[in-house]
């Protein structure tokens, strides 16, 4: 059997795009001005998983698009700042927190979900004045 032998740079643009695939190439979701996010729950994930906003007052609408009951919890550290009721599959809710600059985690407090990925950050930035 024989090898076909790609150039340098055709060889690491191979490596680069393989490495992407393999951890899904996360991007950062940014909340816009009206203040809102939205975000899916399934078995195990969270999505969006990585998400950047100013500080301030967050209207957070969660969904369970997953086939078992999973809730969401905004932690920064081991706080708390709110936590959703268990959400059914199906299921969605809606909460508001003000939320100071800081990386947060956005988790689920039932059982292994945590553990099995389902997680995500969501980091809250100072509004710049300038």
């Amino acid at each position: 059997m024989s090898h076909a032998h790609l150039p340098g740079p055709a060889r690491r643009l191979l490596a680069v795009a393989l490495a992407f695939a393999l951890t899904g190439c996360a991007h950062t979701i940014r909340v816009g001005g009206r203040r809102d996010l939205h975000l899916a729950l399934t078995e195990f994930r969270v999505t969006p998983d990585t998400v950047r906003a100013y500080a301030g007052p967050l209207t957070i609408t969660v969904r369970n698009v997953g086939t078992r009951t999973h809730d969401l919890a905004v932690s920064l550290g081991n706080q708390n700042e709110v936590v959703s009721p268990d959400l059914a599959p199906g299921a969605t809710a809606t909460m508001t927190v003000y939320l100071a600059p800081g990386s947060y985690m956005l988790r689920s407090l039932l059982s292994d979900d945590q553990a099995l990925g389902l997680w995500g950050t969501l980091d809250v930035v100072a509004i710049h004045k300038g």
